[in-house]
């Protein structure tokens, strides 16, 4: 994919992203843009996000193993180094929650309670059409089900694309995009709308194949020189698609705002992160600052533990009475920011050295 140094300017972008697309996610969880009533009307800002984060894992799943030979052992490696990576912190997030979930063990609960923690615990909440089962205990969780989905299904959707050519590639995505639209249009108001559109892994898949074939459409197209000026023009227009799509996501809420207004402008926005162009200063600004991916660094620790700060700090603010939430957002994140840092970085094993005694070393 072009020279290292190129790459590794790409991979910096790419991070810039994750950053980008958490920091949407933590915005619409905290309640900090609300109307007049003061109802949270930012909350469609965090599935633009989740878009960008499963857009973003098909484009890597594809340009990661596009030359491997995968099959079942291959899934079988990868889960098993997956659930290495998150479980750990899924767990301690789970039972995190669970003082915040006491009614759900009451008397008349008490099965239910269990069940859903037990479906929490084997990762398949999001497979359940109901809110309460899918947006239980750390509500983030849902997303974990789909990493591992994704995971079973990539050899699935790479055989696919080697199969076909850029054109068919091209009218499946579209159609796609044309049928996300129709289906959100076709659902809305039905009590499973947001299960449909929103959560189920077999209709969020769709995603995560555009992203794999992202990785076609950049293979074809980085074989082409392109003027610095055009892709800076390009890149923000697209930009400018997906901030005009996140103003009027704030002005009304509709099942369209889940996934089919952001898929297009999402991945038209991180062809142009992938393109082979060192002179995008867009790309440069503002998403190789080091902020922002400091925020994409750690954004596997921030998602899931973001939304249990916000509520155990907004319960610690309620029981001493302070009125003023939008601080309490704020020290509620920042506390979400430092915890994340701090277990990102202390991830540690222990490993022999070469004369067979023991040392301390963080894991890649």
């Amino acid at each position: 994919m072009g020279n290292s140094k190129e790459e590794s300017y790409t991979i910096l972008a790419l991070q810039g992203i994750r950053g980008a697309a958490i920091l949407l996610i933590m915005i619409s969880h905290s309640n900090l843009i609300q109307n007049r009533d003061g109802a949270n009307t930012g909350g469609w800002l965090g599935a633009m996000g989740v878009s960008f984060f499963i857009i973003l894992s098909g484009y890597l799943a594809a340009r990661n193993n596009w030359e491997k030979e995968l099959g079942l052992s291959w899934i079988k490696g990868e889960l098993r180094k997956k659930i290495r990576k998150f479980y750990p912190l899924h767990a301690a997030t789970l039972c995190l929650s669970l003082p915040l979930n006491k009614a759900l063990f009451t008397y008349g609960n008490r099965w239910k309670g269990i069940t859903g923690f037990i479906i929490n615990a084997c990762l398949l909440q999001s497979w359940i059409p109901r809110r309460e089962l899918y947006f239980s205990f750390n509500s983030v969780s849902w997303y974990l089900t789909l990493a591992v989905f994704f995971i079973a299904v990539t050899p699935l959707i790479i055989f696919i694309l080697k199969k076909l050519c850029l054109t068919y590639i091209i009218m499946i995505l579209i159609t796609g995009f044309l049928s996300q639209f129709l289906l959100a249009f076709s659902v809305s108001g039905r009590m499973e709308a947001h299960w449909i559109v929103y959560i189920c892994p077999i209709v969020r898949m769709f995603d995560f194949f555009a992203g794999g074939g992202l990785y076609c459409i950049e293979k074809k197209i980085n074989r082409v020189k392109y003027r610095a000026s055009l892709i800076n023009i390009v890149t923000s227009v697209i930009l400018g698609i997906n901030v005009l799509a996140a103003v009027i996501s704030l002005k009304g809420g509709h099942e369209l705002f889940s996934a089919a207004a952001w898929t297009a402008p999402a991945m038209g926005l991180l062809l142009c992160m992938v393109l082979e162009c060192p002179g995008n200063r867009v790309k440069k600004i503002l998403f190789e600052d080091r902020g922002i991916v400091f925020l994409g660094n750690i954004s596997f620790e921030l998602f899931l533990i973001h939304q249990l700060c916000i509520r155990y700090v907004l319960k610690i603010s309620s029981m001493l009475e302070m009125e003023d939430k939008r601080y309490i957002y704020i020290a509620a994140l920042g506390a979400a920011v430092t915890m994340s840092a701090v277990y990102h970085n202390g991830k540690i094993r222990f490993s022999s050295s070469e004369n067979g005694s023991g040392k301390w070393r963080k894991r890649n």
